[in-house]
């Protein structure tokens, strides 16, 4: 029986147009019958006889039927039936393997050919009347717009040639179907061997000093010539995992605060439930209490966890235990006692009895709150809130004069830094014109608010504080603003009259027992009828003689030395023992000792600094240059001497002559203390450490 084709059928097997084939049968070029249709002239329609067909067509034909006949086992043999319960299960594991592991592109493309499929299997005709009239109509706006659509998101690859649409690529289409269960396309997968090159790329990559990916490149170039920069990059950017970077290349606070942490709720705490505290280098100078020298201070600052109010600020030249015991004191005078305290790891908090830790001498002990510290030291993420804060301070800090912190311009911050130690020497003398004119210049050169007291500074730090507990803060709820009528977040100071609003109530001490709990205790042993619990200042009362060579308590104020409160270690009171009169420093206050222990220490710095100068320099002892505790502390010469005072500020901000770069430590000292052969009269210089 001879098998017979439609006009179009042909003209797609042989890839010629429609139109050649009509002409090709009204000449009788091929084998044909006439057969009824619709449309058509007549109401009948051509077909063309396969053995009439040229034999490169009959064969290709043939060839096209066999893969299909066998597709057609396959299929059969996959297809879900409930006869065929292996074939269920083998396509719903499949599909749902293809759907797990597949991307975004080859679910567009899964969609995209069931549609087509879809139109193929509802077309009134064959599935190649079908394709050929996919064909014929492609791209010319006969064919629905979802279908041409998904014609265009089907394609795997770009055709410059050919029908839009296959035969073979139903027949791949089905086969996919039949195997995975979907239509998507097999995904590449990448290459996951291990390379040879790979364990020294990665052990030069992940370190600290975070190389460049073409430094590791030249770096590996002589053992593995044939590696290129492009290899490299993909590994260590899309191969490696970001985890293994991070933690290669990063330690401490830096890995952490790049890793995932916990957030934490306060939303069933009260006030002053838990405070945290840190201390913050102020990012700016101020003048000194006492000499007027630009310096920087110590700010310890409190927060209340649940409304993230800030007490009044702790100020002092070092982070020391007076400073952070008076921010405790803020803290408890403002709004009563808390029951938490943290602190970050700091020596001068943890493990030290002033603090916790004895049940007479420690301010936790007896106030009555609990101090804590994060468990792990450098955590990032332990002391947010203090940090956060730090952070919206130093942006504030930027509208003075005098800001220095790391993202100021270097050379403005210089030459500040030298107009202010010129003008604190014209404030000293009284120079009224020279002060005008260098306030003027360090306007210019960074233009701003300039302290010109203490007292300023204090000021602009207490209105900073109640900037803060006055502006809206995010971690707080939303309320409706009384002016805007608009929704914003509570401000620190309103979340906390709100809860006491609602009936809560600080826990709060009396000035007495705070003057009482504040001041510094120590545990010292009776001596001859006398303590001394700072500097060589003796206090003697007669009841002191009953507790001779035995330990007792005393307690006194930092600031005044006439007397000291001493009782037992239960604390029970023995008596009020005043200042011996007989004691040689009679007017040194507590204060005046710490500063005097302070400076004595940084003296000594300062000397055994001068001695690794003088070592790298190579000067010995039989160099024109003294002895560095004689000529800085003691300078002994036998004529008449005349001494030249020397600010410590000058010593350490000295530039050359031209003023463009300042003089190394070698060339300072040498400029100060190398002795001038030519003066007949030797000079004796001193430093002025105030």
């Amino acid at each position: 029986m001879s098998i017979f084709f439609t006009v179009d059928e042909v003209a797609n097997l042989l890839n010629v147009s429609l139109r050649a084939i009509q002409k090709a049968c009204k000449t009788d070029k091929y084998t044909t019958r006439q057969v009824p249709a619709k449309g058509g002239k007549g109401g009948l329609r051509y077909e063309i006889a396969l053995t009439s067909l040229p034999e490169a067509a009959q064969a290709a034909y043939k060839k096209q039927q066999a893969a299909l006949a066998l597709a057609d086992l396959d299929i059969e043999a996959l297809t879900a039936t409930p006869a065929n319960p292996a074939a269920v299960a083998h396509r719903e594991q499949a599909a749902a393997t293809a759907f797990a592991d597949s991307t975004e592109a080859q679910r567009k493309i899964d969609l995209a050919i069931q549609v087509i499929m879809r139109y193929i299997d509802h077309y009134d005709g064959s599935e190649a009347a079908a394709v050929r009239h996919i064909n014929q109509r492609y791209g010319t706006g006969e064919l629905p717009t979802a279908l041409e659509t998904a014609l265009d998101n089907a394609k795997e690859k770009a055709r410059k040639n050919g029908p839009v649409l296959a035969q073979r690529t139903l027949l791949n289409w089905k086969q996919r179907k039949a195997q995975t269960g979907t239509y998507m396309p097999k995904k590449k997968q990448k290459d996951l061997t291990v390379k040879a090159w790979h364990g020294a790329a990665l052990e030069l990559f992940l370190r600290p000093q975070k190389p460049s990916i073409a430094s590791i490149a030249q770096a590996l170039h002589p053992s593995y010539p044939r590696l290129s920069y492009d290899q490299l990059y993909r590994f260590l950017h899309h191969d490696l995992s970001r985890l293994d970077i991070i933690k290669g290349q990063n330690t401490g606070m830096q890995r952490r605060e790049k890793l995932y942490s916990r957030r934490r709720s306060h939303a069933d705490m009260a006030p002053w439930d838990e405070v945290h505290a840190d201390g913050w280098n102020t990012h700016f100078t101020a003048p000194h209490p006492i000499t007027g020298e630009y310096v920087t201070y110590e700010v310890w600052d409190f927060h209340d966890v649940a409304t993230r109010y800030v007490p009044p600020l702790s100020i002092g030249l070092t982070e020391n235990t007076e400073v952070i015991a008076k921010g405790i004191e803020n803290a408890i005078r403002d709004y009563g006692v808390m029951a938490i305290l943290q602190t970050d790891s700091t020596k001068i908090v943890k493990k030290n009895i002033k603090f916790s830790g004895d049940p007479i001498l420690s301010l936790s002990d007896l106030v009555g709150f609990t101090i804590v510290h994060p468990q792990a030291v450098g955590n990032a993420h332990a002391n947010g809130i203090a940090e956060n804060w730090h952070c919206w301070i130093d942006k504030e800090a930027r509208v003075l004069s005098t800001y220095q912190a790391k993202n100021m311009d270097s050379l403005s911050l210089r030459r500040t830094q030298k107009l202010t130690a010129k003008l604190v020497k014209a404030r000293a003398n009284g120079d009224i014109d020279a002060i005008a004119d260098l306030t003027k210049d360090i306007a210019k050169t960074s233009p701003g608010l300039l302290f010109e007291s203490y007292e300023q500074a204090i000021e602009w730090l207490e209105s900073i504080r109640i900037k803060w507990n006055t502006k809206p803060h995010s971690a707080l709820k939303k309320i409706k603003d009384p002016a805007t009528q608009r929704q914003r977040h509570q401000t620190p100071q309103e979340c906390l009259e709100a809860f006491i609003a609602d009936g809560w109530q600080p826990i709060r001490l009396d000035d007495s027992q705070l003057i009482d709990l504040f001041r510094p205790r120590k545990k010292l042993k009776v001596r001859l009828g006398v303590v001394k619990p700072y500097g060589e200042m003796r206090f003697r009362h007669a009841d002191l003689d009953h507790w001779e060579g035995r330990e007792v308590v005393v307690a006194f104020d930092i600031m005044d030395y006439r007397q000291v409160w001493v009782s037992d270690l239960t604390g029970a009171a023995i008596c009020t023992a005043p200042v011996d009169e007989a004691c040689r420093y009679r007017s040194q206050t507590a204060a005046e000792a710490a500063a005097e222990k302070r400076a004595t220490a940084q003296i000594r710095s300062l000397e055994k600094k001068i001695i690794t100068v003088e070592q790298r320099a190579g000067l010995g002892e039989k160099d024109t240059l003294e002895s560095t505790a004689t000529r800085v502390l003691d300078y002994a010469i036998d004529a008449p001497e005349v001494v030249e005072v020397i600010r410590r500020d000058d010593l350490f901000n000295t530039v050359d002559e031209d003023e463009t770069k300042p003089l190394t430590a070698s060339e300072t000292w040498l400029k100060y203390f190398a002795a001038d052969e030519d003066d007949e009269t030797p000079v004796r210089r001193e430093i002025n450490y105030d």
